[in-house]
């Protein structure tokens, strides 16, 4: 069993600046991670990780004992995650979003 089957990224109630976690450990893994602030968009409940309600570390122990129990899953999870910030989550994906955006109204803007 790989040491990246369970990734646990914890907060303190409060909002941490972060990267999407998929996306900081070398092989992909699943993240489970203290529900508060932005990682709340990024990370997908049963599909790439769990979230948990902040400080519960009963709901964290069982998230992790659940990845833990089923690798395989856990794997998934990592995959779709890492997918997931890659084609979503990374810098040079939201800069072409908004360049895409910025070129449909400079058209639009010319066409006028």
């Amino acid at each position: 069993m790989s040491a990246n089957t369970a990734n646990a990224s914890w907060a303190t109630g409060h909002e941490i600046p972060c990267a999407r976690p998929a996306t900081t450990t070398e092989e992909p893994s699943p993240v489970v991670a203290s529900a508060v602030g932005g990682i709340v968009d990024q990370i997908r409940p049963g599909v790439d990780g769990y979230l948990v309600a902040p400080h519960d570390l009963v709901a964290a122990g069982r998230a992790i004992a659940e990845l833990l129990a089923d690798p395989a899953a856990g794997a998934r999870m990592g995959e779709q995650g890492h997918a997931a910030a890659v084609t979503e989550f990374m810098p040079d994906t939201s800069l072409l979003a908004w360049a895409q955006v910025l070129d449909q109204v400079v058209s639009s803007n010319l066409r006028s």
